[in-house]
């Protein structure tokens, strides 16, 4: 659906497309929405590259800190979102749970920044041009967004003090903006976020139609950041034992266990009743042994992209428990290149998986086998 509505953007005129992972509004993080796919950062790779896929023009996402501070998880949103194909990131700093309350922690922005090679834009806290420079200063983000500094003072990228009669005039213009663009229910709505600013509406004056309003460009339509980040493609070749591959983490959750339930018809009661669970051995819940191998699928690690082209075969795989998963354990899949073996026409790689938990456990092992195309002759 997000690639969709992506595709559709692009072709009425969009010069980019920005996908919003910052909203903490309940009524969106209730539908999985918003800051609700920090949560989930296998889906939202997911989600990075149907939409990267679908689209052609820049390819923006917004996200915070985490959903919580014990889920602070902006860095690696980050690190995925720039292996699928992002061409930046803007950052509000503060968690899910704090909503716009506390100071930004404007050190996650830095960490961020320091994490990626594409530009990180900054946001949170900023109210005046000294503090976009602060932020710029402390963290060395390429740039910086202003958000609700901007309510009741959308002067504020001029960077210096505006007179009275300059204000008046903005607020003018503004109140005009919200008539021209905005229907009539809508457009009362800014009036209730900026009181002070267009709430008292100005007479005497003629908003200007809708086609006199310039629209706004909102990143310049270069392809130079998508240029840099094309994927480097992997052939036998490129690889060397000791290669290692992360995945993203995956916090165990009621869907997971339902969904994986009515696609296999394993209903058996450890793994959706709660007080049966917990007079097991395990103490709850436990996950699915198939549904955590899974989870080592190379398809959705950081390898997927670097062997779309030269990938011939999945040949075989063995899997080792070692430990219980239960309902709301946080699993880390890793790939490591443990054997290449050259055969007549394609390689043989073999992959050592493994899943931990967020204790560091090992809970799953075992290998992969692929065939890998040798690289083309020039």
């Amino acid at each position: 659906m997000l690639a969709e509505a992506a595709r559709r953007l692009e072709a009425t005129g969009a010069d980019a497309i920005d996908l919003n992972m910052g909203c903490p509004v309940a009524k969106i993080v209730t539908k999985g929405q918003g800051s609700a796919l920090m949560r989930d950062p296998l889906g939202a790779a997911v989600v990075f590259r149907t939409m990267r896929k679908a689209i052609g023009v820049e390819f923006t996402i917004k996200i915070r800190g985490g959903w919580d501070d014990r889920t602070v998880n902006a860095v690696e949103i980050a690190r995925i979102a720039e292996s699928e194909g992002v061409d930046a990131i803007t950052v509000h700093p503060r968690t899910r749970s704090q909503l716009y309350s506390g100071r930004a922690p404007w050190e996650i922005i830095a960490s961020v920044v320091d994490a990626v090679a594409i530009p990180v834009i900054g946001n949170g806290d900023v109210r005046s041009a000294a503090d976009a420079e602060a932020m710029v200063a402390a963290t060395g983000c390429a740039a910086v967004m202003i958000g609700r500094g901007t309510l009741g003072a959308p002067w504020i990228f001029r960077g210096a003090e505006v007179p009275r009669e300059e204000r008046a005039r903005i607020i003018r213009r503004h109140d005009a903006l919200i008539e021209a663009l905005l229907p009539p229910r809508t457009a009362a709505d800014p009036a209730e976020e900026a009181p002070g600013l267009v709430r008292q509406r100005i007479s005497g004056r003629r908003a200007p139609a809708r086609a006199d309003v310039p629209r706004p460009r909102i990143f310049g339509g270069s392809r130079d950041l998508l240029e840099r980040l094309v994927t480097t493609q992997r052939y036998f070749e490129d690889f060397a034992v000791g290669d290692r591959f992360k995945s993203p983490s995956r916090t165990l959750t009621d869907a997971h266990f339902m969904f994986f339930a009515g696609m296999t018809g394993d209903n058996h009661p450890i793994h959706y009743d709660e007080e049966y669970g917990k007079k097991t051995r395990y103490g709850g819940r436990l996950a699915h042994g198939l549904l955590l191998a899974s989870l080592t699928a190379v398809g959705a690690s950081t390898l997927a992209p670097l062997i779309e082209d030269s990938i011939v075969a999945f040949v075989e795989q063995t899997t080792r428990f070692r430990a219980p998963a239960l309902i709301g354990d946080t699993i880390y899949p890793e790939h490591e290149v443990v054997a290449l073996e050259r055969k007549r026409s394609v390689g043989l790689l073999t992959l050592r998986v493994a899943l931990k938990n967020q204790r560091g456990e090992v809970v799953l092992e075992g290998e992969h086998r692929y065939l890998i195309a040798y690289r083309p002759a020039a």
